[in-house]
Parts: C-alpha cells; sequence; structure tokens
C-alpha cells in the first residue's frame, strides 16, 4: 500500500502571504487617495496584513488544510473582511464613517480585477491565464488609479464649482438645465447690453410653440432669410433678438437669441435672478452632455448675492 505524503513549503505560503499583503496595501493607499482620506501608514500595514490573512486561510483552504465553507458564506466573509480592512485602516470607532469609502474600494478591486483578467488570457498560453501578468497588471492599475486620483479629484471639484443650474421662464414655460460658468462668453445683447446665457437649441424647444420650432431652428442653424417669419407670433414678435458674436472658425456671425420673462441660476442651496438675454446654440455645447448652457462669468460672482424667492424648487429639467 502505498502512502501519499503531503508537502507544504512554508517559504512559498510566506511568500504568498506577503505578497497578498503587499497587493492589500496598495488597495488600500489608492482607496485613501480615491476617497481623498488622510492616510496612516501604520493603520494600513495593519489592515494589510488582515486582508493577506484571509488570503492565506484561502490557500489553506485550498491545501484541504483548513474547512472551506459554502460559497454564500464565502461571499459573506469577503465582504466582512474588506470591511475590517476599511475599519481598522481608516475608522474603527465610527463604522457610519466608512460608507462613503465603500464605493472607491470595490470600484478599484473591479478595476483591478478586470485588467488583471484580461492581461492574463491576453498573455496566456491557451485557456492558460498569464499569473504573473495577471497580477502585475492588477497592481499597475491601483498603482495608477491611486497616483492620478488627486488630479481627477480636483478637475472634478473645479468642474462641480463651475456648474450652475439655470432656469429660464417665458410666458408660463420654463426649462431647467445645468449650466457651467464659462470665462469666454462676454456676449451682451446690443439693445440692452445684457449678458447672454447661451443655451443648446433642443434644450429650449420647449419653451417656444410647436409652431415655432421648427421655424426658430432654421434660423439658429444660419438662414436669417427666415427670421422676418419670427415675427408673426404676436407673443414672440417683440423677444426676438440677433447677436453678434465672433468664435472659432466664425467671424461676425449672428446668434438668435430671445429676451425671456426671468432667468434664475442656484447652486443647490440658493438662487438669483439677473437679467439676462438667451441665446440658441444648434450645437451640443458638451458632448458628453454634462451642461447644456454657457453661463456668463460674472453670473458665478453673482452666487453670492442674496436669496431671491422662487414659485418652484430647482430640479434638473423640465417645463410647464
Amino acid at each position: 500500500m502505498v502512502e501519499l505524503t503531503r508537502v507544504i513549503y512554508l517559504d512559498l505560503l510566506l511568500l504568498r502571504f506577503l505578497g497578498e499583503a503587499l497587493f492589500d496595501g496598495l488597495l488600500l493607499w489608492t482607496t485613501a487617495r480615491l476617497a481623498g482620506r488622510p492616510r496612516n501608514w501604520g493603520r494600513l500595514a495593519v489592515a494589510s496584513l488582515v486582508g493577506a490573512g484571509y488570503g492565506l486561510w484561502e490557500s489553506l483552504a485550498a491545501l484541504g488544510m483548513v474547512p472551506l465553507p459554502p460559497l454564500a458564506a464565502r461571499i459573506g466573509l469577503v465582504l466582512l473582511v474588506s470591511w475590517l480592512m476599511l475599519a481598522v485602516a481608516f475608522d474603527l470607532a465610527r463604522p457610519r464613517s466608512l460608507l462613503p469609502l465603500l464605493l472607491p474600494f470595490y470600484g478599484a478591486v473591479a478595476a483591478a480585477a478586470g485588467a488583471g483578467f484580461a492581461a492574463g488570457f491576453l498573455l496566456g498560453q491557451g485557456p492558460q491565464p498569464n499569473g504573473a501578468a495577471a497580477v502585475t497588471t492588477a497592481g499597475l492599475t491601483l498603482a495608477v488609479m491611486g497616483w492620478q486620483a488627486p488630479r481627477w479629484l480636483r478637475r472634478e471639484r473645479l468642474q462641480r464649482a463651475s456648474e450652475l443650474l439655470v432656469r429660464v421662464e417665458v410666458g408660463g414655460r420654463w426649462v431647467e438645465v445645468v449650466g457651467l460658468v464659462d470665462t469666454g462668453n462676454q456676449l451682451r445683447e446690443p439693445l440692452s447690453g445684457w449678458p447672454v446665457v447661451v443655451l443648446e437649441m433642443e434644450a429650449a424647444a420647449p419653451l417656444f410653440p410647436e409652431s415655432l420650432r421648427p421655424l426658430a431652428a432654421q434660423v439658429a442653424e444660419g438662414d436669417l432669410g427666415a427670421a422676418g417669419r419670427l415675427q408673426r407670433s404676436p407673443d414672440w414678435a417683440g423677444r426676438w433678438r440677433m447677436i453678434p458674436f465672433s468664435s472659432l472658425g466664425t467671424r461676425h456671425g449672428l446668434m438668435l437669441g430671445f429676451r425671456p420673462d426671468r432667468v434664475q441660476l442656484g447652486d443647490g442651496r440658493h438662487q438669483v435672478t439677473l437679467p439676462a438675454v438667451v441665446g440658441l446654440s444648434v450645437h451640443l455645447l458638451d458632448a458628453a452632455g454634462r451642461y447644456q448652457a454657457l453661463v456668463p462669468p460674472d453670473w458665478g460672482e453673482a452666487q453670492t448675492l442674496p436669496d431671491v424667492p422662487s414659485p418652484e424648487p430647482l430640479e434638473r429639467r423640465g417645463s410647464a
């Protein structure tokens, strides 16, 4: 009878444990950078050892040396260990403060796992993945995310600080869109001298009577010969404006605009009403669709004015 002997190399287990600890430390560092949290290197190291301890237990379970629970229990255990890692690394005394960390933590895990999985199979031999390529790519993904996080966060904060909610009201109709404070928007309507808020034609369409929408779009696209027909609507005859402008590739252009009943802007905490003319753009102002209006720069300063009551709370967009 042949007796089988299981050989376990402790040095390989130790090497795997240290590798897990290094990877978990990189993951927690990336999480801190993505969340903008201060980090304590000692606590990060202890939390990394917690994660590496679970990884060691998984390795021993694969060798049959310790019991392996059912899949559902393992998923719950993974979630518990990840929460414990965050608690040890950041704030063990206040568990609720860890909630904002869950998205960057699991987001970083998903990004690293996806990149590692793709690299492993891309560089592997047939159906056999390349483990070294997978681990290296996953680690590099975390490192790049953590290194670039402050730049991303700073750009996001600047973007949000430059965004306002803009509400335009005309004849009982209204639309509400996100506007970007644009330092390059120095447009003024010649007759009144009022600043111009540039609004996408598609976003402004609900303000117009249905019979005027195709004609307004035609004039906004540059068919100035049709501008006279816009004056035939008695409710809108005195509202239309032609606004001179210059831009890259266009000199001495004319933009169709109109005088609204009211224009408000708000930042989510308060809102102000300011005089303005609305100019219509037939082009998308932002390819990603993040904003649909360009707000004059002095409007950004107007947020310091006293609050002005509004008949309805600000929403993203709508029409009466």
